[in-house]
């Protein structure tokens, strides 16, 4: 019989596997795709990751554990990692150009540290991450699935159309975000895509119909990754390569590094507050210091930098 402490004990690992991943995705994409095409990739990658993990993902999962039962839909979710690590065991990776001897951990760390507190753009955003994820998620996590069940009357199914509708939203704005690239005012649409999608979560509570729900879900979305591929392609074409792994790794465990506490608050704070009043307070409050961030000096120093590169080509 499987119980709190096993599933606690599993999560560790995969949190720890998460952890290393994404720092390691992000730093190797400009490695592989030309800088005139980060943009498109960082797209792609926003199109690709909703359709399997909000789409195929969920369905199949669905049917496996309809028809075998959940055991066995573990097992097999297993074995689609197991794949995966055989897959990466077969890449042989092209040597790589040195960059002189290499440097105690601790040195490479205060060195990230370094860069991201010398550039407004990055640490400004971080710190906006920091703050606005604090407020946001565990509302979001906690209070969400709990509103469409007792509010909408929804259940777990209605809480999944809402993320699959959010998943729908993300799709179209990274189709479009691929084919039409950047605009010119990127970072001020990055601040306003995050702070925006942060505020969809004052939204819910406002909700009487699965429906409305799910049209907020689809414009969060839409405002998540309009905010994702642009810093994703911001921190690959401004950091420089040697760099971009710590500054990738900083970007991680800074935005997230508050998010338990938004999880152990969230409950308490409902049942003070309310939970309309804590979501609207958390999408309200997550919202604006997200985007009192924009007015730090410096913060919107790359959209200088492709305007003088604009200049400079012309």
């Amino acid at each position: 019989m499987i119980e709190l402490w096993h599933v606690v004990a599993l999560a560790v690992p995969f949190g720890v596997g998460q952890a290393l991943f994404a720092p390691a995705y992000q730093a190797v994409i400009p490695e592989i795709v030309p800088r005139p095409l980060l943009v498109q990739a960082n797209s792609l990658y926003s199109l690709t990751e909703p359709i399997s993990f909000r789409f195929a993902g969920p369905a199949i999962g669905g049917l496996l554990v309809a028809g075998v039962g959940p055991g066995p839909a573990f097992l097999a979710d297993a074995g689609t990692f197991a794949f995966s690590a055989v897959c990466m065991w077969l890449m042989r990776a092209r040597p790589a150009a040195s960059s002189g001897p290499a440097m105690p951990v601790r040195r490479e760390i205060a060195e990230g540290f370094r860069f991201v507190r010398s550039h407004a753009w990055l640490w400004g955003t971080l710190t906006a991450a920091l703050l606005g994820l604090l407020l946001y998620y565990g509302p979001f996590e906690v209070l969400l699935p709990y509103l469409i069940r007792n509010d909408i009357g929804a259940g777990a199914g209605g809480f999944g159309l809402v993320l699959a509708a959010s998943g729908l939203g993300a799709i179209g704005a990274a189709l479009v975000l691929g084919e039409r690239g950047l605009a010119r005012n990127h970072v001020v649409l990055m601040f306003f895509g995050f702070g925006l999608g942060l505020g969809c979560l004052a939204l819910y509570p406002l909700t009487q119909a699965l429906a409305v729900a799910m049209a907020v879900g689809a414009v969060s979305g839409v405002c998540f990754t309009i905010g994702d591929v642009t810093w994703s392609t911001l921190i690959q074409s401004h950091v420089p390569g040697e760099m971009l792994g710590r500054v990738s790794s900083l970007d991680w465990m800074v935005s997230f590094g508050l998010v338990p506490v938004s999880f152990a608050l969230a409950g308490p704070v409902a049942e003070a507050l309310g939970v309309t009043e804590t979501m609207i307070g958390a999408g309200v409050l997550s919202a604006a210091v997200f985007l009192a961030f924009l007015l730090v000096p410096g913060v919107r120093d790359p959209e200088r930098w492709a305007a003088e590169q604009a200049a400079g080509e012309a």
